[in-house]
């Protein structure tokens, strides 16, 4: 029995080297295992720090976008007062060229206004030279009748004072 006992130590043992055995083949392999998972994890590591400075990265250029964008809604908003001042000019503008076309249509009325003056002043001096002409007329028919006038009153003196003259050289002989 004691042999039995012993075939059975035996077998215990062999299971229990066996058993060793596996687990050392597993406990080796599992070292592996977890010295492949570490430089995985070392990897990991790597890359995640990669990813970090890369997200850093990113960060930093979305500070940068964030910052542009704010100088492009600066930029946006002095356009825009921009434009509110040249909507400002265009409409005074607006307003000087209305004020200017109303000054424009007052001298175009005055030009008017004043052509028919120079109409009725023309009309008045032909109708002045009309009458002037006449008036001229009568005043050098006048003096054509005065002068035909004193032509025969010098006419008469002169024939009164050769008469005089022959009646005095008569009177004293």
């Amino acid at each position: 029995m004691e042999e039995k006992r012993l075939d059975k130590m035996e077998d215990m043992l062999s299971t229990l080297i066996t058993l060793v055995g596996s687990m050392n083949d597993r406990l080796e392999k599992t070292q592996e295992d977890v010295a492949i998972i570490r430089a995985d994890q070392a990897a990991m590591r790597e890359e995640l720090n990669e990813v970090k400075q890369d997200l850093n990265g990113v960060k930093h250029d979305l500070n940068d976008v964030k910052q542009d964008l704010s100088g492009v809604k600066q930029d946006l908003n002095d356009v825009k007062q921009d434009l509110s001042g040249v909507k400002q000019d265009l409409n005074d503008v607006k307003q000087d060229l209305s004020g200017v076309k109303q000054d424009l249509n007052d001298v175009k009325q005055d030009q008017t206004n004043m052509k028919q003056d120079i109409h009725e002043l023309k009309t008045g001096h032909y109708s002045l030279r009309r009458d002037m002409e006449t008036r001229f007329a009568d005043i050098k028919e006048i003096l054509i009748d005065i002068r035909a006038d004193q032509d025969h009153v010098w006419e008469k003196s002169v024939k009164n004072e050769r008469a005089i003259a022959k009646i005095k050289a008569h009177l004293q002989l």
